[in-house]
């Protein structure tokens, strides 16, 4: 087994946490099923939150697995993953909170939550061009097994 490229863990621990927020997700969401019940969101509107939580919960798990056991068609998955993970930061980027946990007062802090907001969107960027074209993880997913089904030796 070889050794594992920086960018190949630093997604691991991406999927790992992604993972566990969008099953709690997925959780919370199945309770308020009453919210339908009772009218105050349409059958159209829960079932479209459901099916984003559900996908990502299933894109995670697959980077997972195909990290796991380093399939050729990992590389897609992980491609589809950092492009995911880009447009959240760039979302993020563009629609800052309206209603932060803590307040940002004006003047230095708001420059600094900017700023901040900023390396995200460029970082997220530069991770999701390193995972499709830097050659650590194309050379990572080449390296492994054509089917997922082979035994190990």
């Amino acid at each position: 087994m070889r050794k594992k490229p920086a960018i190949i863990w630093f997604t691991l621990c991406l999927c790992v946490i992604f993972l566990l927020l969008h099953a709690y997700g997925i959780i919370q969401i199945l309770l308020k099923f009453q919210m339908v019940e009772v009218g105050e969101v349409t059958v159209l509107h829960y079932a479209g939150v459901l099916m984003e939580a559900v996908v990502q919960f299933a894109l995670s798990l697959a980077m997972i697995y195909a990290i796991w056991r380093q399939a050729r068609w990992g590389h897609a998955v992980a491609i589809c993953f950092s492009a995911i993970f880009a447009l959240m930061a760039l979302l993020a980027l563009l629609t800052p909170d309206p209603h932060p946990v803590f307040v940002i007062h004006e003047g230095a802090e708001e420059i600094g939550a900017q700023i901040g907001r900023i390396s995200m969107g460029i970082g997220a960027i530069a991770y999701a061009l390193f995972m499709a074209f830097g050659r650590n993880a194309r050379t990572y997913f080449s390296a492994g097994s054509n089917t997922a089904v082979t035994p190990p030796n």
